[in-house]
């Protein structure tokens, strides 16, 4: 089962979670990272704060990469959206978005 790590404190976060949780089709556990066993998933609270974190077993991604494999958890349209986000070209493009998103996110209200 993949874990998605997420700034439990961010009110953006949690509305992003909550639209995750309704739309995965595969099984999923979303854990802010201020309540997560953090050293049981080998992530340190700096990486948390920084990035959203997705971890499945030995696979580990996080900002715009974990967010394209969130997205290929979902249903049609969103698992073809988060195959494009990992194709090169694409994926610089997708982690750029992932930090102007994360650094605007306080005033973010969708």
């Amino acid at each position: 089962m993949a874990v998605v790590i997420f700034d439990g404190e961010c009110g953006f976060c949690r509305r992003r979670v909550e639209w995750l949780r309704k739309h995965a089709k595969t099984e999923l556990d979303t854990i802010a990272w201020q309540e997560a066993d953090l050293a049981s998933l080998a992530l340190t609270a700096a990486q948390c704060q920084q990035r959203v974190q997705w971890v499945d077993g030995t696979l580990h991604a996080s900002g715009g990469a974990a967010i394209a494999r969130c997205l290929q958890g979902c249903g049609q349209p969103w698992r073809v959206l988060g195959s494009a986000m990992r194709l090169p070209g694409i994926r610089s493009l997708t982690e750029l978005g992932y930090r102007v998103v994360a650094a605007n996110r306080a005033r973010l209200r969708f």
